[in-house]
This record gives structure tokens, sequence and C-alpha cells, in this order.
């Protein structure tokens, strides 16, 4: 460890050593799967981090190439890192989750096998973390792309934290920050300047690819999905960004600090970016907008937790921003039939934690009257009593009540 002392985190020109504290571990997960041409890259871009607290978990998803014996190799008898095989593919977001119970970090990095990390990943981000004004549930980076040989191809996103607004830049003055002292006054001058804050209520699509993006491990905790419900081989990002922007908000790092590799069996893009095109598969697009319903499920069938944690009663607003993720409008996305099913399957836990009049009068906000009243009927079996008729008759009586306002 001696040298990466450089990497020590100090308070007002001090190691935090000295005021018996430890330095912050960070978590990270790499999953594989038939990925031997790329994985020992990836391996020793963790082993060169100049952040040297971190723990790292290499999980085989079943490969069925030499991999295995590549990763040995390369994490050799390094005792940061622990490996675990799997005896079928789970996919991403699954693969990760087999060992999420035993990570001892207060951050998490899930960085993907055929990617790998620049020395200063790790603590660029941990320094942004120690530095906002605002906590946030994840931070995301800028990234290049590279090609199966290492070959430069682009720089990444050139767009990448450019309409953010002005008080949203920044870190806190440097004489008042939790420093790394690995990074300088001049680089921290030059992070400052390249982070944005991302409200929770902004929520098109922004961050990076699942590499670049490093959360808070108590974000993650109150995000975590019911593994038993996720549909196929989802993907980290998909599913932790979305819910965990959406209730906490994250941050833009404006810096090239990871590589992104273009191999031809690529998930998700089929070539580097191109202005004006489309350079993601459309089957794959389609896959992930359906991986994002896995947060919606998250929300409902834990409602009356998340209606708790949500404070100033965000609970129903913080569904709609899940709109925004898929650049729609609310009353669009919950006319969804994918949406209308999971909020079949949640009815009685919205029930159970707002009543039925709230459920019913936030339903025909978003749904409109014919989905509200066919929702409550498959919520009693079928048909209605008399008490949930009453309860819709006098929601739509209200409805129009505000019409007849908003038109006078």
């Amino acid at each position: 460890m001696e040298r990466n002392q450089a990497a020590d985190i100090r308070m007002a020109g001090h190691s935090i050593l000295e005021r018996n504290l430890k330095h912050t571990l960070v978590s990270i997960i790499v999953v594989n799967r038939n990925y031997a041409a790329y994985v020992g890259d990836t391996i020793q871009s963790i082993r060169a981090q100049d952040y040297p607290w971190f723990e790292c978990f290499i999980i085989d998803n079943a490969s069925t190439d030499d991999s295995l014996a590549v990763i040995e190799r390369h994490v050799a008898d390094d005792p940061r890192f622990t490996v675990q095989t799997l005896p079928e593919n789970l996919g991403q977001l699954r693969g990760a989750l087999q060992v999420f119970d035993r990570l001892r970090g207060e951050f998490v990095v899930s960085v993907d096998a055929d990617d790998f990390l620049f020395p200063n990943f790790l603590s660029s981000h941990m320094q942004v973390h120690l530095a906002l004004a605002v906590p946030v549930g994840f931070t995301s980076s800028n990234f290049v792309e590279i090609d199966a040989n290492r070959n430069l191809l682009t720089a990444g996103r050139g767009d990448f934290g450019t309409n953010s607004e002005p008080d949203q830049r920044g870190l806190k003055p440097a004489a008042e920050a939790l420093r790394l002292s690995a990074i300088s006054d001049a680089d921290y001058a030059r992070l400052s300047d390249a982070t944005f804050i991302v409200p929770n209520w902004k929520t098109q699509w922004v961050w990076a690819p699942g590499t670049s993006n490093f959360f808070r491990k108590s974000a993650l905790n109150v995000a975590l999905p019911d593994t038993s419900r996720i549909f196929g081989h989802a993907g980290w990002e998909n599913y932790f960004c979305t819910i965990v922007h959406i209730l906490s908000g994250s941050a833009l790092i404006s810096q090239h600090l990871s590589a992104y590799r273009y191999h031809g069996k690529n998930a998700f893009s089929m070539a580097p970016r191109l202005n004006a095109v489309r350079t993601y598969r459309n089957f794959a697009a389609r896959r992930s907008a359906t991986q994002r319903l896995h947060a919606l499920c998250t929300l409902l069938s834990r409602a009356g937790e998340f209606n708790w944690i949500l404070s100033g009663n965000r609970f129903w607003p913080t569904l709609d921003l899940l709109a925004g993720i898929e650049s729609t409008t609310p009353r669009k996305y919950f006319s969804s039939g994918e949406v209308q099913e999971i909020f079949a399957e949640y009815m009685k836990a919205l029930v159970d934690a707002f009543g039925e009049r709230v459920v019913f009068e936030n339903l025909r906000k978003r749904m409109g009257r014919v989905s509200t009243w066919r929702l409550a009927r498959e919520t009693h079996g079928g048909r209605l009593p008399l008490s949930a008729r009453w309860m819709l008759t006098k929601v739509e009586i209200q409805r129009a009540r505000e019409k007849r306002r908003r038109r006078d």
C-alpha cells in the first residue's frame, strides 16, 4: 500500500487517519460472459487505480471460453479480488446481485468485462462525491470509444453535461472540501469545472454506459429490486441509473475516465457514435425500455415504504418521472399495456399504502377513466362492491368539477 499513499484523503490538510477515520472502500463488480479476449485488460485497469482502497468481485456468468483461466492469471495473488463462478448465465444485473450482500464498500461500480478504467477513475469519482455541495445517488463520467485492439475511435459524448444550468455546476471551494491528495489543486479545479449536478426531476437519459457510473451503496440499498421479478438478462445501468436518479439525483463528470470497447458483439450498440445516425441496435433499445420497468415494479411493490422515504408527498410525482426517462408524457407512459399490467399486479400494495380513494384519484389522472375502472374491478376479483363503485363515481364527479373550473 506504500506506493499508493498519495491517494490519502485529507481534511484541512490533515490525513483522515490522524482523525481516527478509515479510508472509504469502493466495491467493484465485474460480470463476465465469454470475454476472455478482453477481461484481462479490464482486471489490469482495476489493479492500476491510483485509489487503492477497493475490493473487486469478478462473477463469471457460465462462460464457455477460457475466461476463467484468463481471470485467474490476471488476478494472481491480489487479495482485493474475489472470483465467483455461476452455473448458468443470469445476465448482468442478476449476476451482480449474487454478491451484493457481500459488498463492504460505501460506493459501488459495475465494470463491463470488455471495458477498462483509466488510472484516475476511482479517485476522480470519489473526489466528486466527497466535494459535492449536495450528496447524490451516483456520478457518471464521460468515456472514449475504442476498438477491439484499443485503437481510439471517438472522444465519447461531446455534449456530456452541456445542458446543465450554471448554478448546478462545480464542487465546493478547494479549501472547504475533503480532498484526495492524489488530486492536485489544478486537477481539482479542472474536476470542479467538469462536474454538473442533474436534479432528480430532470429525467431524460443523460448518463454514460454502465462502466462509467459510480453509486452510493446506501442509494442502491434503497433501490434494490426483487430478483425474482427481473425480466431476462437485464443490465445494471438500465435499472439502477433510472431508479437511483429519480429518487436522489445524479452528477455528471465531463472528463474521460474510462474506455468503451467495440468488438462486434456489443449487446446495445453496433458501432461508435455518429452525428444524426442511430448506432444502437433497435431490439436492444426496446429491450432496455422494457428492462427499465423494473424500477416501476420496485416502487409499486414497496409503495408504503417509498411513500415514507420520498418526503414531501413525492411518491406519485416520482412515478411520473419514469415517463421522462422514456422521453414521453405521463399519460402516454401510463397508457402502455405493460405499465398497466404492472399496476394490476401491485394494486393491493398501493391500496394498502394509500387507501382506495387516493389510488383511484391518482390513477384517473394518469390513465383515464376506462383503465382506472378496469384496474379497480381486477382488484376486487372482477366485480366491484358498492363502496368501490361509489368511490370511483366521486372521483369522476371531482374530475368533472376540476375540468369546469379550468374551462371557466
